[in-house]
């Protein structure tokens, strides 16, 4: 969140600040109020852009998820017993399916760790030789 600058914003900043009741400035001008939202805008799509170059299995996933027609906040909120439980089992299997992403994600950092400290150490040397 911090190389993000997703602090900044007030959703982002901590639950003490976020328990507080946002106050509304009356004398803001327009000009202010949209600088401020573009700043917060710009924030949290940097920190959805890190997100999807360090964890693109894991943006995969949801990617798919938000994409389904299931996700229709209507659908969510709706239902008999029966469709609650099918909620509940789609949910988990999100769960792990985001899981495992995660787990490849993981991998896959730790294979680019790995081959660049490798990759930074000296492979071979000659030795010195003395001239008579």
């Amino acid at each position: 969140m911090r190389i993000a600058q997703a602090d900044s914003t007030q959703e982002f900043a901590g639950i003490t600040n976020f328990s507080r009741l946002k106050e509304v400035d009356l004398n803001e001008t327009p000009t202010m109020q949209n600088r401020r939202l573009r700043e917060r805008l710009d924030a949290l799509t940097k920190t959805v852009e890190l997100g999807r170059r360090y964890f693109p299995h894991c943006s995969d996933v949801l990617d798919k998820f938000l994409n389904e027609e299931s996700t229709d906040p209507i659908f969510l909120e709706t239902g008999t017993p029966e469709d609650q439980q099918v909620k509940r089992m789609r949910f988990s299997e999100l769960r792990e399916d985001v899981r495992k992403a995660f787990t490849k994600d993981k991998a896959a950092v730790a294979a680019i760790a790995s081959s660049a400290s490798s990759s930074s150490s000296p492979r071979c040397r000659r030795p010195n030789r003395k001239s008579r």
